[in-house]
């Protein structure tokens, strides 16, 4: 997969490298200036959801790409001036239902509770940066509205990337890839602004590093910490409310909130075994979390240091931590994601390990600003709404995956190979 800097397009804006202003007479701004004007100027429609939907074994094997598919379709009451766009691929076979091909991509939308072709394009892999700018530029351009939305659809692995295509080697989308993709189809189709919200209906994908790097593109983020359960997200709750018009923070938390009853089924106070998690994000918080966690990071690093702490002292505190996608034994741990609340709490509570408090402080304060809402299960343990990744193991792979091209953490970065595996 190509590589893409993030040091030449987001970083930069993050760490306000290229925005500072400031005099000789008075103090240096170095708050990141975000243009937040919404979806595309002069829009006749109201809505443009846009989903990429790389089917993988979900679809091939038990057909909830399809699924999903038929709650979007039947979900009544569609007004006129709103669009659901979807592109379709990434899997060796489709149901038969709407006669999607697997041998090539395809661009529907839905009307009149059908699911019409609009395109057929040849086929590419769903985990490439060209292929997910081809199906946004295609959005922006045909489909122009106040408001635009993405969802990626497919499995997801925190920071092992999201929207694996086994027709392609289960070649996936990294994190580098698809700021290559949005800074390429903004530039293209002279967007400017942001996107209301991209969605994950995939696992893992709440990690600090997305959350960060997709405030640059989109005003709020909805993913879960946990693996999410196959049939994802419950599309005809959320989309009803869309569909009335309501708020964007009402419409982020139906989706929250639909998601998580739906894996409650029948149950009365919920299902005990509801492992699940469901969060979404207010953007414009992301770069005080950004800078309040790096700060932490240096300062806990030096505080290591002064103290000789050991990779085993760090690991043994990380395994106190609510962690995700592992057995009941933590014996797995190949993701290495860690829930960011309790992982301040136990750091609080370890008199040994932790430094001035008031780094912890402000990143908390900053982590209630940025996670408006978290849904989850009442099986899921200490799940806040946002994870962290660690390289508690060599499972990790944190010298492939956790690097400048995937995050803009730099201080994490070097704590991750300082202190990590």
């Amino acid at each position: 997969m190509k590589k893409l800097l993030l040091c030449g397009l987001a970083l930069f804006a993050l760490t306000g490298c290229t925005l500072l202003e400031g005099t000789d007479d008075g103090p240096i701004d170095d708050t990141p200036k975000i243009n937040r004007t919404g979806g595309v100027k002069n829009a006749d429609d109201d809505y443009t959801i846009l989903v990429y939907m790389s089917g993988n074994d979900l679809e091939s094997e038990s057909g909830l790409g399809t699924l999903d598919l038929k709650e979007m379709v039947t979900t009544r009451n569609q007004p006129k001036g709103v669009n659901i766009v979807i592109q379709t691929g990434g899997a060796s076979k489709w149901a038969k239902t709407y006669g999607i091909s697997s041998n090539s991509l395809s661009r529907y939308y839905v009307e009149g509770n059908s699911l019409k072709l609009d395109e057929t394009l040849p086929d590419a892999s769903m985990g490439e940066s060209s292929t997910l700018q081809s199906f946004i530029e295609y959005g922006i351009n045909n489909y122009p509205a106040k408001k635009m939305s993405l969802i990626f659809w497919n499995h997801g692995g925190a920071m092992n990337g999201v929207c694996y295509d086994e027709r392609h080697q289960d070649d996936a989308l990294m994190n580098d890839e698809c700021v290559e993709a949005f800074e390429n189809a903004f530039k293209n189709t002279n967007f400017k602004g942001t996107f209301e919200w991209v969605g994950y209906d995939a696992c893992l994908m709440a990690v600090q590093d997305l959350v960060v790097t997709n405030s640059l593109y989109f005003d709020y983020m909805i993913a879960s910490e946990e693996s999410e359960a196959g049939t994802g997200w419950d599309y005809n709750t959320w989309l009803d409310d869309l569909y009335m018009n309501k708020p964007t923070r009402e419409v982020c938390r139906a989706i929250c909130d639909g998601f998580i009853k739906d894996n409650d089924g029948d149950a009365i106070g919920g299902n005990p075994e509801n492992n699940q998690t469901l969060s979404y994000f207010d953007l414009d918080f992301a770069v005080d979390y950004y800078v309040a966690f790096e700060d932490f990071a240096e300062a806990w690093m030096e505080h290591l240091t002064s103290i000789k702490a050991t990779k085993t002292q760090i690991a043994s505190l990380f395994k106190t931590v609510q962690t995700y996608a592992v057995d009941s034994s933590n014996s797995q741990l190949y993701y290495g994601v860690f829930d960011v609340y309790d992982f301040f709490i136990k750091l609080y509570q370890n008199t040994t390990l932790c430094p001035d408090v008031s780094y912890i402080l402000d990143c908390l304060d900053a982590f209630d600003m940025l996670v408006e809402y978290c849904g989850w299960g009442i099986g899921s343990g200490n799940s806040y709404g946002m994870t962290l990744f660690y390289a508690i193991s060599a499972n990790t792979q944190q010298t492939t995956y956790y690097d400048e091209y995937e995050t803009p953490f730099s201080n994490w970065i070097q704590f991750n190979r300082t202190y990590g595996y």
